[in-house]
């Protein structure tokens, strides 16, 4: 699956090109996953937002690019203000964030037009024993 984000799909890649980003970030601060998910949990205490969970499976699987993150998760990422824009070196927001995986989600061109070339000859294959199962 892939989140639409103002006419654009973000893919597989995007979240994984995200999710490096994120592992880097935390690093380069020096932090565990434990430490982020500490930092996180203050962070939900003080919005009283007790009721929320941000486990340490869930910032493994973003990190490894292996989900679609919820929005309400990267907005706590992108509240602790960790995360640096590789170029300008500047806080990413959530917006900059999802900015990020759309910018980073690619489907070739040639990858495309063999998908449509192996669904048409799928298609016909299909058609071909239709016809032959209807004699």
């Amino acid at each position: 699956m892939a989140l639409l984000h103002t006419h654009v799909v973000i893919t597989r890649q995007g979240w994984i090109a995200l999710g490096e980003l994120l592992r880097v970030s935390r690093e380069s601060q020096g932090w565990s996953q434990d430490d982020l998910i500490s930092h996180i949990n203050v962070l939900l205490e003080s919005e009283n937002l007790t009721e929320t969970k941000f486990t340490k499976s869930t910032l493994s699987n973003i990190e490894r690019g292996n989900v679609e993150p919820r929005i309400s998760n990267l907005y706590l990422v992108a509240h602790l203000g960790y995360v640096k824009h590789p170029v300008t070196n500047e806080p990413m927001d959530i917006k900059d964030l999802i900015d990020y995986a759309a910018q980073n989600s690619f489907t070739s061109s040639a990858r495309l037009a063999s998908q449509r070339e192996e669904a048409k000859r799928k298609t016909k294959t299909i058609q071909q024993g239709l016809e032959y199962a209807i004699c």
